[in-house]
């Protein structure tokens, strides 16, 4: 049996959450930047949705094509290319500069969201995959928990570049970590397939595709929750907007254990589906009891704790399941990158629909959990749709 190498995981992880802290270095800036570079509200919309929108379009494709470029050049080149423009941006004055500079840096992070799930399946063996790859859902709220420390002090100078060359430098990191201890068995090609045979290999897999929009219906929850939790904590309950951003900071934290349990549940067989389902009912109850409830901030507070701590079960679950029903582990890449094109999809639309509720509401937050709502619904009747591993072979090793 194949021995799990766990410092090669945490190797891949390590990588996604660099690349995860280059979607979160702009949030924070974005207004300081917006005003240096006399942003209109449009523009610094779409360059904040930048890393959405190719995600969006570039998802499975992506993920088929990369599959026939050898790993290792994937690796280097996406954190050779991150560097680069981290630099660019941190030292231009031109608008079309920064845009262009942020446009690869989102086809890198494209890249390293589609392979590298991927290559942690060389380096275990089955009984370990699943957690191994709950463990890679963290790339995520790890990279926004870092973005989020890391920006409240490099920007307290009103300074956005320096976020920029601190990027720079972790990925440069990277590239020496990665070129002392990826492993030999990435340094190949993962497919010799015609990449058009691979996505339709994906895109005609039911369960893939549930997957997909599962994850589409999470990230509409969980990153609008976290993006407009401070403001709704400021609004509704007088808050002030560092206690508000310190207690969204612990929403965002607590993530990582539930992917953790997430994780652990998957390598103990559980079924997928009634993880995630446990885990949509939960979520659906703590959203009513954040934009519901009349019961004062510190319910409000501990309900998105509860909420995120459970969501975090739902993209270990996802990510440990796509091994299961990918076709072949020729068809990886591209399942990974139709798993992401989902989130990236919720992630697009989440924000500016809520923003719609409450502006039609006249205000009121309580219709911010109405698409939340919805949302997990459809969630809970996907997952109730979801075939169990059992009845689908995984892929040989």
């Amino acid at each position: 049996m194949q021995t799990t190498s766990w410092t090669n995981v945490a190797i891949f992880l390590a990588g996604g959450t660099i690349a995860a802290i280059h979607i979160g270095k702009v949030p924070t800036a974005l207004a300081i930047i917006q005003l240096e570079f006399e942003m209109n509200l449009i523009l610094a919309g779409l360059f904040f949705s930048i890393f959405s929108l190719i995600g969006v379009f570039l998802g499975v494709s992506a993920g088929s094509i990369f599959t026939k470029v050898a790993s290792s050049k994937i690796i280097f080149s996406a954190f050779a290319i991150l560097a680069i423009c981290d630099v660019a941006g941190a030292r231009t004055d031109d608008l079309f500069v920064l845009f262009l500079s942020r446009i690869f840096e989102g086809l890198c992070f494209v890249a390293i969201a589609v392979t590298f799930p991927t290559y942690i399946t060389f380096v275990t063996n089955a009984r370990d995959r699943p957690l191994a790859l709950s463990i890679w859902s963290l790339f995520i709220p790890i990279g926004f928990a870092i973005s989020l420390t890391t920006s409240s002090v490099l920007l307290s100078n009103g300074i956005w570049r320096d976020m920029w060359t601190f990027c720079a430098i972790l990925s440069c990191l990277y590239l020496v970590i990665a070129y002392i201890f990826i492993p030999k068995n990435t340094h190949k090609t993962l497919s010799n397939k015609n990449p058009l045979n691979i996505i339709r290999g994906v895109i005609s897999d039911l369960n893939l595709l549930k997957l997909s929009m599962i994850f589409t219906f999470y990230a509409f929850q969980w990153i609008t929750i976290i993006a407009w939790f401070p403001s709704f904590l400021v609004e509704n309950f007088n808050l002030n907007l560092q206690n508000a951003a310190i207690f969204t900071s612990l929403a965002v934290i607590v993530n990582i254990p539930g992917n953790l349990l997430g994780g652990r549940l998957n390598q103990l067989n559980y079924k997928p589906k009634r993880i995630l389902m446990f885990a949509t009912l939960a979520m659906f109850v703590s959203t009513c009891g954040i934009f519901f409830s009349t019961f004062g901030p510190i319910f409000a507070v501990f309900s998105a704790l509860s909420f995120s701590f459970f969501a975090g079960l739902v993209p270990s679950t996802l990510f440990a399941n796509v091994p299961v029903f990918s076709p072949s582990r020729e068809h990886l890449g591209a399942a990974n990158g139709l798993l992401f094109q989902g989130s990236a999809f919720g992630q697009l639309i989440g924000s500016p629909v809520v923003a719609s509720f409450i502006f039609f509401g006249g205000g009121n937050w309580t219709y911010a959990g109405v698409p939340l709502l919805i949302c997990a619904s459809a969630q809970l009747y996907l997952s109730n749709k979801l075939a169990s591993r059992h009845e689908k072979p995984a892929p040989s090793n």
